[in-house]
This record gives structure tokens, sequence and C-alpha cells, in this order.
């Protein structure tokens, strides 16, 4: 067997390939690679960890009509599976610590961003955000197109497990 890691792009060591913002919405590039692996393997799988696990859920409950033949399954390890709930829950008095390290590593990312892209980021959008909910409201959501809500919407795995039996039945029946 195989195994091929993928960063979501704009994440991690990807941003020096590309300057987009990332976040939980679009999955091209998951399906991308899942077809690209299908024509030189005859059966694939899908394991996500936190956000790539948000995608991989993600994936089965849109797809559940259109899943490949050789796709075996997905897996999904700590997702945030409900977006607006966890950014609720970070902002929570006993979670200061958290909070503190990851909102100073959202505002790190966007300043690195714009400094590297003046022409995509407005600068100092990300002084003085001090929760997930600002931070959308005042980047993620307005260089994607929509307001905060709709996108956390559309990223709420919890409207899709309605979808994931079906999904999972469908997988069973590839192997």
């Amino acid at each position: 067997g195989h195994v091929v890691r993928m960063t979501m792009r704009g994440a991690g060591h990807s941003r020096d390939l590309c300057a987009r913002l990332y976040h939980a919405v679009p999955d091209a590039d998951r399906r991308a690679a899942v077809d690209a692996l299908l024509r030189v393997t005859a059966r694939v799988a899908v394991l996500g960890f936190s956000l790539g696990g948000n995608q991989a859920l993600l994936a089965l409950g849109r797809s559940r009509g259109a899943l490949p033949a050789g796709f075996l399954g997905a897996a999904a390890v700590s997702p945030p599976v409900d977006l607006a709930a966890g950014a609720a829950a970070i902002d929570q008095p006993g979670n200061r610590l958290s909070q503190s390290y990851f909102m100073r590593s959202l505002r790190d990312s966007y300043a690195e961003r714009q400094r590297r892209r003046p022409d995509l980021y407005a600068p100092g959008r990300e002084r003085g955000l001090r929760t997930v909910r600002a931070y959308d409201e005042a980047i993620t959501a307005p260089y994607h197109g929509r307001t905060a809500e709709r996108r956390v919407g559309k990223a709420c795995v919890t409207r899709c497990r309605s979808r994931w039996s079906a999904c999972h039945s469908n997988t069973q029946d590839s192997t």
C-alpha cells in the first residue's frame, strides 16, 4: 500500500506555495487528490486530523451519491465537528490559555501572509482580535466572500451526519 500526505492549501509548509488563507469549507483539493490517486491505485481511504478530519467527514456528507468506486471510506481524528460550538468553547474563561495561544498563532499567521503578499491582505486587520468569532468576522469570512455565520454553517459537519450511514454502506459495497 501507499500513503500520501496532503497539507491543506495555504496551511503549514504549503504557505510558500499558496498565499491563500485556508478554512474548512473548500474541498476541491481533497477531491482532486483522491481522483488523482485513483488513477494509479484501485482503492483509496482518507484520514484527516483536526480540520483535515472535518474535511474528511464533510466529503462523505457532501459526496454521498458521487463517491468514486475505489473510495473505501474516511476516518477523522479530533475533528472540530461543530465549528460554532468549538469557537464558543475556546472563548470560555477556563480556556483562556488555549485561546490566547490559538489566537496569537492566527494573528501571527495573518501578519506573515500580509508581509508576504501586501497586495492580497490589508495590514493590521489582525490587531486586537481576541476571539475566533472576531477573527472569522474580520479576516476569514471577508476574504472568502461570505459572512462568518454562513461560512461556519457550511463547514458544520453536524449537517452531514444523517448522510454518513448511507456513505458507510456505499463504501462497504466497494471493498
